[in-house]
């Protein structure tokens, strides 16, 4: 009714958008008030809005409401509001706008020139050296230098983003972020030990621990894994300083340490509600940070990937990135990683063709080595698969020459399996028979902790069926769903149910997604059990899990 032109008129709808203003500010919801305002045509009332809330980081989710709003907002309103300018400037960069990003940059260094000299000036020149450090991302000895700058002009913390908004950007790697040039790795680290204490000081400690928790991703990579282990300090600096994003870099290179030892039970947990994954959402929750539930996917991802589960990576890992994404740009280098290894899984070698080569001549991500070493490495395997055996090798060429001058060994190792036979001609000079040694046993290495952790997760669900404690959620396959509700004559909404109970929801939660009652939630399973002849709901998934096509 309320977008029926002949019911309300114009000014009627400015009049509740306005109200709805109102309330929303009184709530301390002030992007969706600023929304309200803006379309109330309140151009003024929206920018005072975005103004009254500076720290928070207010980006990607709303980028296309900035864009639009700034782009319709005339001109002597704007020049009112240099603040809400420059947070348009930090919401198009953490949107991956970089167009729109240079160009806000432009027009605020004409502002910020136009300012007769005293603080006021002094502060948005400060302000704008912060957003000139995120112009020169991820160059950190540039970044620093801006940094610098605007510490001297500021004489203290930024206001454009508080220390609890995503150093990480959603990213689960601190090393993909910052890795930009090969055989300077070392260089890089030094820097980055060197810088952050003045941008600490800029940003009252946001990012805390990003340079011990690089250095010790550098070790993992170059399988030093004693060393890599040690990351107490990292993690300490993290947690102390609420980096929940830097806290599952950490948690994610335990991750990784864990499956290389064959440690089940940190990865997993003795139960189902214990482990690093278990773990990582209840700091999720503890933070009420719902938009980190994505780098956790990351995370799960990237180990079912590795340990060839295709059916338990999460289901928009699986499939194409959609252009409405929620993602930091930063994040999607690493969804590709996690994606690209999805895709050879699924045996769809010509996507990973055309996806990955596409990638690299956009150069979508060219200042993030470590996604063209895993490209090119998932070329190779797809290349290698249709019998181009001249163009893999090539491509696998170009992942190690970016790879191995940093002693990263670890993406060759990571996907040995389906890279070896390359790998092997690849470095099969007397000068490469280290390096192919080494990443032959960090491979072995691997293959033997994945091969521990799969028979701790079997044993885990036969235990949890027998014993009657809630099992693993299963993700399960719709061609095997269909065919499995087909056999048991399992009613549309029957399947639907299914379909919860297999991915280990509460009738409580069931009833929600479905917008049914509890009641007829417990109808529907009652149907279930008896076409199953199954006594317990629980024991469903193992009935599902056993039962082929």
């Amino acid at each position: 009714m309320f977008n029926e032109k002949d019911i309300l008129t114009d000014e009627r709808r400015r009049e509740i958008y306005r109200a709805c203003a109102e309330v929303l500010m009184d709530a301390h919801e002030v992007a969706s008030a600023m929304e309200a305002w803006y379309k109330a045509g309140e151009f003024e009332r929206a920018l005072i809005a975005l103004e009254s809330d500076m720290s928070r980081n207010l980006v990607t989710e709303r980028a296309a409401l900035y864009t639009a709003m700034f782009k319709d907002c005339p001109e002597d309103i704007l020049k009112r509001h240099i603040g809400a300018s420059f947070k348009y400037a930090i919401a198009a960069f953490s949107a991956g706008d970089f167009t729109a990003f240079g160009t806000q940059i432009a027009w605020l260094s004409k502002r910020c020139a136009a300012l007769s000299p005293g603080n006021e000036a002094s502060r948005w020149q400060g302000e704008l050296e912060v957003l000139l450090a995120l112009a020169a991302f991820n160059d950190i000895e540039a970044m620093s230098r801006h940094h610098k700058k605007a510490l001297a002009l500021l004489k203290g913390p930024t206001s454009l983003y508080g220390a609890d908004s995503s150093w990480t950007l959603g990213s689960p790697s601190v090393l993909f972020m910052f890795y930009r040039e090969s055989g300077k790795l070392k260089d890089t680290l030094h820097q980055m030990r060197e810088c952050m204490p003045f941008y600490y000081q800029l940003a009252s400690y946001h990012g805390a621990g990003a340079e011990y928790l690089m250095e010790a991703e550098a070790l993992y990579g170059a399988g030093e894994f004693a060393k890599a282990g040690d990351i107490c300090h990292g993690l300490e600096m993290a947690v102390r300083h609420n980096q929940l994003g830097n806290v599952f870099c950490a948690l994610f290179l335990q991750m990784r340490l864990a499956l290389m030892a064959g440690d089940a039970d940190i990865l997993l947990g003795r139960t189902a509600k214990s482990g690093l994954m278990p773990d990582m959402r209840s700091l999720i929750a503890r933070n009420r940070d719902v938009f980190m539930l994505h780098t956790l996917d990351l995370c799960e991802g990237w180990l079912y990937a590795v340990l060839g589960l295709y059916d338990k990576i999460p289901l928009w890992l699986r499939v194409k990135l959609s252009e409405e994404t929620p993602l930091y740009t930063f994040a999607k280098g690493y969804y590709y990683i996690v994606h690209g290894r999805a895709l050879l899984l699924s045996v769809e070698y010509a996507g990973v063709i055309e996806l990955f080569n596409g990638l690299l001549l956009a150069k979508a991500f060219q200042k993030n080595l470590l996604f063209s070493v895993y490209a090119h490495i998932y070329l190779a395997a797809a290349l290698e698969k249709i019998g181009q055996s001249k163009e893999a090798l090539s491509a696998l060429k170009k992942a190690l020459d970016i790879a191995l001058p940093d002693a990263l060994y670890m993406p060759f190792a990571e996907n040995y399996n389906l890279v070896g036979a390359s790998l092997m001609k690849a470095l099969s000079g007397e000068e490469h028979q280290e390096e192919l040694a080494r990443i032959e046993s960090l491979a072995k290495q691997m293959t033997a902790g994945c091969e521990s952790v799969l028979k701790k997760m079997q044993a885990q669900i036969l235990f949890n069926s027998e014993s009657g404690v809630d099992q693993q959620p299963l993700e399960p396959d719709l061609k095997k769903l269909h065919a499995f509700a087909a056999h048991y004559d399992l009613t549309g909404k029957e399947l639907e149910v299914l379909s919860c109970i297999l991915r280990n929801l509460s009738i409580k939660e069931i009833a929600a997604s479905m917008a049914v009652s509890v009641r007829g939630t417990e109808f529907h399973i009652t149907n279930i059990l008896e076409k199953t002849k199954v006594t317990r709901r629980r024991h469903l998934p193992q009935l599902y899990a056993a039962w082929k096509l």
